[in-house]
């Protein structure tokens, strides 16, 4: 497998870890290709992939980078080899509903829910019709994730003001409510809060999802990642 993504400290900042993870299990990792962000051709790196027997790809970036890469991956034929893998800022169902054809068979890996779990999930379902006015369908799953983010900070304010009261509340109080919430509920549109003294990882838990007939697709439950950063030697 190999990683084609950004040429920059986000780009590069997965494999700190997670090469030595993908190495720990058995999996031969690749050189990366990397590329300057804004780029819109990847021809030339997706050649290398495939010339260096490339059989997984890892896609980083913000989307459109991961769907102009799966425009010129299917353009030269190399979604029928390759299994290509998005970076969790990658094609959401507008991207999706806009180059079906192209993003057809990619798998997106996810910390909050995507697709028809987003835009059918009870609560997202009910903020977005009474204050967007408009169906779920047109949500963006990246609104979900949002509202998650404020379910968390709402936990964190709560917490600091049943220790210190309304009146002592500052932004230092609150941050160690945030280390104190550790499994509050999101609702389900992410993992229970994973913030602790020792942690800075926001949920333990992803779900994959793949792109079937221009629609995204869960095609596992919620899986807990591996502390791969710990692996990494800083």
């Amino acid at each position: 497998m190999a990683v084609l993504s950004w040429d920059n400290a986000y780009g590069r900042e997965m494999l700190r870890g997670g090469k030595e993870y993908a190495e720990q299990k058995g999996v031969k990792v690749l050189p990366s290709e990397l590329f300057p962000p804004g780029t819109l051709k990847h021809d030339v790196y997706l050649t290398r992939l495939e010339k260096a027997g490339a059989n997984y790809v890892y896609v980083g970036g913000v989307d459109p980078c991961q769907t102009n890469v799966m425009r010129d991956a299917t353009r030269l034929g190399l979604t029928k080899e390759i299994q290509f893998i998005s970076d969790y800022w990658g094609p959401s169902s507008l991207g999706i509903s806009l180059h079906p054809e192209a993003l057809e068979g990619m798998v997106i890996v996810s910390y909050f829910l995507r697709g028809a779990e987003a835009q059918n999930h009870p609560l997202l379902k009910r903020i977005w019709t009474t204050y967007r006015k408009q169906p779920p369908e047109k949500m963006n799953e990246g609104y979900g994730m949002g509202v998650a983010v404020g379910i968390t900070l709402v936990g964190a304010v709560k917490d600091a003001m049943k220790r210190v009261g309304r009146d002592r509340l500052t932004r230092d109080e609150i941050y160690k409510s945030y280390q104190s919430i550790t499994g509050l509920s999101r609702e389900g549109i992410l993992g229970p809060c994973a913030y602790s003294p020792t942690s800075r990882r926001g949920s333990e838990v992803v779900k994959f999802y793949k792109v079937m007939g221009g629609k995204i697709v869960p095609v596992t439950d919620w899986v807990k990642t591996p502390d791969a950063v710990s692996l990494h030697k800083w």
